[in-house]
Formats: C-alpha cells, sequence, structure tokens
C-alpha cells in the first residue's frame, strides 16, 4: 500500500525489507522511535508501508479488546472481521493494538507513556512482517574481522555481549550485539548501539576505562554498579532476583560502540561465514557441529530468547489463525558456512576466554574465504 507523507509522518526503513510509517503518532512516540531507530530513519517521501503506527479511538475497537482475561500474558488475541488483533491492555483498556493485516498496524491510546510499548509492539511487528519474507530477528552478537563476520548465539546469560564487547576491545568491528535482522543469509544491522548491563562491568572493569575516556556517564553507573555488588552479598537471592528491582539496581545500559572504542566500525550488513553456538560447560572446548544438529539447536535458542513470539503462535493457533504468526521455518534456509559449539566454563576468568575464542574464532575465519555481502 502507498499513501502520501503528512508532515508529522515519520518512515523508518530497515534496509527496504520493512518500511515503518508513524502516522499522526504522538511526539512521545515519535522521539522513542527516533531515538531507538535514528540510523533507519528516512524522509517521510511516498513508499510503501509494510507497518503503520497510528493512534486509535476506542470506537474503531471491537468490544472484545475491551474484555480483558481475567489470566493472560500481557497480551491477548482476539479476532476483528478478516484480521487478527493483539491486544495490549493496561489497567483494563486496550493501550496498544497490533493490528494483523496488510499494510500490519501499531494502533496506540493517544497518552503520554505508551512509547516504550508501542517499541515492543514494533519489534514483535517486525518479525511478524519479517517471517513472510523468509526472514527473522535473530538472537545473536555478530562481530567482523578483515571483512568476514561471526555471529555468536545462545539463551540470555550464554556470554553474548560480554565475549563481544571482549572481541570489540581486541578490534573487531560491530554489526550486532544481541538482535539482527537475518535475511536471505545475510546478518542485517538492527540498532547501533550496545546493550550491556552493570554485572557487565563489574566482571570487565576495563569498560569503565574506555567509558570514562569517551565520557558515557561513568559517575552513575559505578554507582549502580557498587549498589549491584552490595546487594547482591547482602540480600537473598528471591530479592536481588526481583524484575523490579533489577531495574534499579541492574538495569540496561546503552552506548554507541564507538563511543567505547573510538576505533570500531559499524558494518551495515555481512553474510555470516561462522556460527558459533554459546553454552555452558566444565571445561572449554571450541568443536565443530553438523549443520543439521546446529540448526536444531539455534531454533531451540531463538524460541527461548522469544518466548512472546511463542506465545503468540500458541494464541493465534486457538483462534485458527496461526498463518499469521509465520510458522514456517526460516532458518534452514539462512544459514550457510561454518558451525562450532563454544563450550564456556564459568570459572576462567573473562579475559582469559576473550583471547581463547577470538583465536578461535579467527583461526576458522581466516580458513575460510570471505563471501559477499559486507557493507561498512
Amino acid at each position: 500500500m502507498i499513501i502520501n507523507a503528512c508532515a508529522d509522518d515519520l518512515c523508518l526503513d530497515f534496509h527496504g525489507i520493512v518500511t515503518v510509517r508513524a502516522a499522526g503518532s504522538t511526539p512521545d512516540v515519535r522521539k522513542a522511535l527516533k531515538r531507538a531507530y535514528a540510523p533507519f530513519l528516512r524522509e517521510p517521501l511516498q513508499c510503501a508501508e509494510s507497518i503503520r503506527i497510528r493512534p486509535f479511538v476506542s470506537q474503531e475497537l471491537p468490544p472484545s479488546a475491551f474484555a480483558i482475561p481475567k489470566a493472560q500474558d500481557h497480551f491477548f488475541a482476539i479476532t476483528h472481521g478478516s484480521d487478527a488483533l493483539v491486544v495490549f491492555p493496561r489497567y483494563g483498556r486496550p493501550d496498544v493494538v497490533i493490528r494483523l493485516s496488510d499494510p500490519m498496524e501499531i494502533l496506540h491510546a493517544n497518552r503520554p507513556g505508551c512509547a516504550s510499548r508501542v517499541l515492543d509492539a514494533l519489534y514483535m511487528t517486525i518479525q511478524l512482517a519479517l517471517l513472510p519474507r523468509g526472514g527473522t530477528l535473530f538472537k545473536g552478537a555478530a562481530t567482523l574481522r578483515d571483512g568476514q563476520c561471526a555471529v555468536l548465539t545462545g539463551v540470555s546469560g550464554a556470554g553474548k555481549t560480554s565475549l563481544l564487547l571482549g572481541l570489540l576491545r581486541d578490534g573487531w568491528d560491530y554489526l550486532s550485539d544481541n538482535t539482527f535482522i537475518l535475511h536471505d543469509g545475510v546478518a542485517h544491522l538492527f540498532r547501533s548501539y550496545a546493550v550491556y548491563n552493570i554485572h557487565h562491568l563489574t566482571h570487565m572493569p576495563w569498560v569503565f576505562e574506555h567509558a570514562a575516556a569517551q565520557a558515557v556517564n561513568v559517575p552513575l553507573r559505578r554507582l549502580r554498579s557498587l549498589l549491584h555488588g552490595l546487594l547482591l552479598r547482602c540480600m537473598p537471592p528471591a530479592i536481588t532476583r526481583s524484575h523490579k528491582v533489577r531495574r534499579v539496581t541492574d538495569p540496561y545500559l546503552t552506548a554507541e560502540p564507538h563511543q567505547l572504542f573510538p576505533d570500531c566500525k559499524i558494518h551495515q550488513r555481512a553474510r555470516p561465514s561462522l556460527w558459533v553456538i554459546l553454552s555452558h560447560a566444565d571445561h572449554y572446548a571450541f568443536r565443530p557441529l553438523d549443520r543439521e544438529e546446529a540448526i536444531v539447536r539455534m531454533e531451540a535458542i531463538q524460541a527461548l530468547t522469544h518466548p512472546d513470539r511463542e506465545a503468540l503462535t500458541h494464541q493465534l493457533g486457538l483462534l485458527g489463525r496461526r498463518r499469521e504468526a509465520g510458522c514456517a521455518p526460516v532458518l534452514p534456509a539462512n544459514l550457510t558456512g561454518e558451525f562450532r559449539l563454544a563450550e564456556l566454563p564459568r570459572n576462567v576468568p573473562i579475559r582469559e576466554l576473550h583471547a581463547r575464542i577470538g583465536n578461535d574464532i579467527a583461526t576458522v575465519l581466516h580458513a575460510h574465504p570471505a563471501p559477499e555481502a559486507t557493507t561498512p
């Protein structure tokens, strides 16, 4: 669908694969979109859109959108005519709604403070838009050296961010810290900033040195790091693991890669030569995996790291609308290159692990010619 641009429109173009238009959204929604996806901002000219974001009025939603189930996830799915709706409620009323139509729409309440939920809904909607195109939002860190791309993937806590920061420190380039668009076998940049936690700084104090050199809000982060360590020593695990407590003591922090590592380049896309699956073990190992086993492991990792997508798939299945979730497997058609399993012991200093896995990755990459589709 092609529509004309308005003065307040905001357009995001994700590598020509998915296009998003925010039309008439509230200022805080536009500000959040600009902040989160600045590299993808485009002039709001005439363009074919995949996803539209706009405010809604209550009259355009069906009564079932206001019948909030007592037992639910933080969203629920309903049908309305020929479309399926995914409703994110707040205080018993719809707050953000995804309409699975063509183009897909993200409808949000016209109130301040819903920007973060719009971003959450946009992430889910981009995933839904990619699946019919044979792509996906892949959970993994991607880094390059000499034009060769390696992907590190694993469940939450496997060590993707820690290893990526170590590799960037050693001169590798950046493509992804946690999520990238995988389409036609090519990894595409999804966000240009690295996200890390205070506990990364606790285990890697040298990050403070790089942050201090680039003036990346060091005092507040050091204070929170000390608070996080104090709570871990003094409070029961049931409290320190609480989501609300961790939002204060161990929040997500962001920095552009070049803020921490001035010589680091950000790449727009690259075809991975090596896929490394991270897991914990008693002893370090870096061993080959056959393609079939690697795909099975990575499909499990993607399911575990995208719980909302899995929940939505089941909810749409209950409505007989499973096809909207794009259930056809996309990884087999997108994975080429070498596959390795990296088993990381917890009792080895992180700096030593950086050196060992960096050397092993470099050895594999040097043994294979650089593929095309690498763009800084």
